[in-house]
């Protein structure tokens, strides 16, 4: 809970690094107690940023919700935002977004009930407790079987699916809209906008490609070619902290290239090369599974989607082992993973096809292991593995929870349900 709102835990100082006891286990790379505990709301979102830790706070009300900024140096807010009532049983999804050379905390509450979307933006840089939010909107949707849809990027924030009609950018300091207008085409095939970023649009042409508009005319995919890959029928896998992953058919016949663009001007910064008998199956489940969508982690060097690894130093990439997990966070090349199905081994624990039994005549076939049968499915296992993604060796040592990222002074940032602990590197 928070002032104004409730009461934060009193941090100690940072001179007495890792006095507080963590509840968890952490990496080996991190030391064994925190320099500071706060407290945050059940299932909110917990983001580092540059200024410090985003998240929200319960208040006294039911169902309400204030934002809060924690300084990453003493664990105590920076500034608290005006509490904001959610649906009951829902919470608000926080997202930073930094728009106008300026970051704001901008919340959105869904309400089923009356087909609405509420927009709320904070001012990141606010500097006192119940500051209210800059602006607010309220999105009804244009049917009344969708609610309107508000897609928030890294640098903007869309809104379609409304009465407002189209695709709209939202401008956090005024609460004004501005719509896309007419949007640009490629082969008679009008383009779908994606996500507003930095004033561009992302727009996808059915089947054909892809492209970034902007008043100054933008970029288009079919002339941000890949090396080893033909234009036409590539499409966006997945957008985030500046990059585009893309996916195009590839030159040499069986093969397919999974491309990092630049989202600003469309520069291919690497390429992994996909092959038939490689990497095929792991892709198309990848794009395919049903679970939590794979988010773009980057750090100074490396970007990572899903199973797929991006070094920008080297203009390359590949696969990675990390057994069906979602990376959370790089750091220092280590990349952090949540939801692995098992331990990793080494760096050649890449999953092996499956044997196929062997049959004699008049016999029945043998039974092929089951996953719960194999040493992988360890009753206890956390879903939590690390990789150096240079070296591709895990991290020996079990752990029970990974950094969310690292904050301003150093220290990894961990969160469970309702605390977040500033964890120094060992």
């Amino acid at each position: 809970m928070l002032a104004g709102c409730g009461t934060l835990k009193d941090p100690p100082a940072a001179s007495r690094a890792g006095d507080i006891e963590l509840p968890m286990a952490v990496p080996a790379t991190f030391t064994t107690g925190a320099i500071w505990e706060t407290a945050h709301a059940a299932q909110a979102t917990v983001a580092v940023t540059p200024l410090g830790i985003v998240t929200l706070a319960e208040t006294s009300k039911p169902d309400t919700y204030s934002p809060v900024l924690i300084a990453p140096d003493t664990g105590k807010p920076r500034w608290t935002g005006e509490g904001v009532r959610a649906s009951k049983d829902e919470i608000p999804t926080l997202a930073w977004v930094e728009e106008g050379d300026r970051p704001w905390v901008v919340l959105t509450v869904a309400d089923r009930t009356a087909n609405t979307t509420t927009v709320y933006a904070f001012d990141g840089l606010a500097s006192h407790e119940d500051s209210p939010p800059t602006s607010t909107k309220v999105f009804t949707g244009a049917t009344p079987e969708a609610l309107p849809s508000v897609a928030i990027s890294d640098t903007g924030i869309m809104v379609s699916r409304s009465t407002e009609g189209g695709y709209l950018q939202y401008h956090p300091d005024s609460g004004a809209i501005t719509a896309l207008g007419t949007a640009p085409t490629r082969g008679g095939v009008a383009g779908t906008p994606l996500l507003v970023s930095d004033g561009g649009w992302l727009v996808t042409y059915d089947g054909i490609g892809f492209g970034y508009a902007t008043t100054a005319g933008g970029w288009e995919s079919d002339k941000n070619i890949p090396t080893g890959a033909n234009a036409g029928g590539e499409r966006v896998l997945q957008v985030g902290s500046g990059y585009v992953v893309s996916l195009w058919s590839g030159t040499d016949e069986g093969t397919r290239v999974l491309a990092l663009q630049d989202l600003q001007s469309g520069n291919v910064t690497a390429t992994i090369l996909v092959d038939e008998q490689d990497e095929h199956t792991l892709l198309d489940e990848q794009i395919a599974s049903d679970a939590a969508p794979h988010h773009l982690v980057s750090d100074s060097e490396w970007v990572t989607w899903g199973a797929f690894a991006f070094n920008n130093a080297q203009e390359s990439g590949e696969s990675i082992s990390i057994a069906g997990g979602n990376p959370v966070s790089i750091i220092q090349g280590m990349v952090y993973v949540e939801g692995a199905e098992r331990p990793l081994t080494g760096p050649d624990s890449t999953p092996k096809p499956t044997p196929t039994p062997t049959v004699t005549p008049g016999a029945e076939p043998s039974p092929l292991p089951t996953a719960s049968a194999t040493p992988e499915r360890i009753k206890g296992f956390s879903g939590y593995v690390a990789l150096d993604l240079a070296s591709g060796t895990p991290m020996p040592t079990a752990f029970e929870s990974a950094p969310l990222g690292i904050s301003s002074y150093g220290q990894g940032i961990f969160a469970n349900e309702d605390a977040i602990y500033a964890v120094p590197l060992r």
